[in-house]
């Protein structure tokens, strides 16, 4: 019988399981942001290439005890949305993720170049090639861990225990709080974190896989900071070896935070989904792994 306490197949509740999930993710980033600042990295992008991936491999870790034991599956990183029949249909879903981010960017710089400026200043230094890796790394496992935390398994437990609208709104409002405390932020660029948070929702609802949302939010920074060399939600580090001057409005250029404090940026990202709906549903993505039964003892 279900309780409060316990679902009707003997699991614990999947509200209580989100919060044992979300106490983890906050408590790992304070952990990761403890560790790494111990070894006072010289630089930004040196404390970055250290937090990002331990934040990212301690929730692949932490969640994946949690999906074998408290959800009973008996492969737990397709139960969180790693799935996939294939290396290469993964890849392809990845790969479709990051043409739709790069595609969205692309679509807010067109708009700027129409109606502000758009200028570019390029550095081929060898310096500044070896400085790139280490940003493209930081940001791929800051994608990472922000898709395990927001879209991964706290928020697949949201959707077993609320409607897909409630699990939406809380995951994005808590995916556009951890970004209060950066530079630049304002009410336009809170209320389009906000929203890319419930576009990468949708995404997974559509697909039921974390490769093509963690392909999307890659895609989404890495050409918003590295190919087209803007603020990336208010930092300018990664902007290496291309770093572009954006001229305007403020709701055309987003200011010093950068398209996301924008207004074309909101347009960009409600208009993309719809567009998102429009791709197959994955069927095969659908149906949940039953729970493995309990051993039992002779």
């Amino acid at each position: 019988m279900a309780t409060l306490l316990f679902a009707s197949d003997g699991r614990l509740h999947p509200l209580w399981r989100y919060l044992l999930a979300a106490g983890y993710a906050f408590t790992v980033n304070l952990f990761a942001l403890f560790v790494v600042s111990a070894f006072h990295p010289a630089t930004l992008p040196a404390f970055e290439s250290a937090y990002r991936p331990m934040v990212a491999v301690l929730l692949l870790a932490g969640f994946t005890l949690l999906a074998r034991t408290a959800d009973r599956a008996a492969r737990p990183l397709g139960y969180m949305g790693f799935t996939h029949r294939s290396p290469l249909e993964a890849s392809r879903e990845f790969l479709l993720g990051l043409g739709i981010g790069g595609a969205m960017v692309g679509l807010c710089v067109a708009a700027i170049v129409a109606g502000g400026s758009y200028q570019v200043t390029l550095n081929f230094g060898a310096w500044a090639w070896k400085l790139a890796l280490v940003e493209l790394w930081i940001l791929l496992c800051g994608a990472l861990g922000e898709e395990l935390a927001f879209r991964g398994y706290p928020f697949q437990r949201l959707l077993e225990a609320f409607p897909p609208g409630v699990a939406i709104v809380v995951s994005s409002a808590l995916f556009a709080a951890v970004h209060l405390g950066n530079p630049g932020i304002g009410r336009v660029a809170y209320a389009n974190t906000l929203l890319i948070g419930a576009l990468f929702s949708l995404a997974y609802l559509r697909r039921r896989n974390l490769w093509l949302v963690w392909g999307m939010h890659f895609g989404w920074n890495v050409f918003l900071g590295m190919v087209f060399g803007l603020p990336v939600s208010g930092f300018s580090e990664f902007s290496v070896i291309v770093t572009g001057a954006a001229q305007g409005p403020w709701w055309l250029t987003g200011g010093s935070y950068g398209i996301e404090g924008g207004v074309v940026a909101t347009v960009v990202i409600v208009a993309a989904a719809p567009c998102l709906w429009l791709l197959p549903r994955r069927e095969t993505y659908l149906q949940p792994e039953p729970p493995s039964a309990p051993e039992s003892g002779i």
